[in-house]
């Protein structure tokens, strides 16, 4: 069978572009073949993709834990019910994590200092990517082969924390995907680059 014929020949993929305004414009999706991203398969790409599956399996896991599903009248509706789990966390799994489950705090704190510089880093070195002006999806996957390789030292490290707390506990990596994590940090930058 090849890719692509256990789907409905009807699949469309809805894109941008109609001549009327205001319209989409439906084109036949494009299948790739398997041997497309070749080119981005590295043992440094294998390392982002470890990386996100920590992050989301232990956000998915927390999320998981901390509520439940209450059906709401007759519909398909439901709302959100906390756990005792989700009480304990209070929505706030840092808090929860560094005061009431982490016992080595010197090591926690050693690992993230760490941590945090090669994200830093990554972070830095991922503005160049801006700059790129790729004429093809090949391209794309060669600038992000070349990206990963030249910063894999720092994804390295990335992995190796994420590991680090997954080996603590199995929802210790949620930390990491949690929104404090990324809005303090936007927020101090913004005060210090515009006053």
């Amino acid at each position: 069978m090849a890719r692509g014929d256990d789907y409905p020949r009807e699949l469309l993929l809805l894109g941008f572009g109609s001549s009327e305004p205001g319209k989409l414009r439906r084109k036949p999706m494009q299948f790739l073949e398997s041997n497309q991203h070749g080119p981005v398969l590295c043992p440094e790409t294998e390392m982002l993709g470890k990386i996100l599956w920590y992050l989301l399996r232990a956000s998915d896991r927390m999320d998981a834990a901390c509520s439940v599903k209450v059906k709401e009248g007759g519909g398909p509706f439901f709302r959100l019910e906390p756990t005792a789990f989700g009480r304990e966390v209070g929505g706030d799994e840092i808090h929860w994590w560094v005061f009431e489950k982490e016992r080595e705090l010197d090591a926690l704190e050693a690992q993230t200092a760490e941590s945090l510089r090669a994200a830093q880093g990554l972070k830095a070195n991922s503005a160049l990517l801006k700059q790129l002006e790729p004429s093809s999806y090949m391209d794309v996957l060669l600038a992000l082969k070349e990206f990963t390789q030249r910063n894999r030292s720092e994804i390295e490290v990335l992995l190796k924390y994420l590991v680090w707390l997954q080996q603590r506990n199995e929802l210790a990596p949620s930390v990491v995907f949690t929104y404090r994590v990324w809005l303090k940090p936007q927020r101090r930058s913004f005060r210090r680059t515009h006053g």
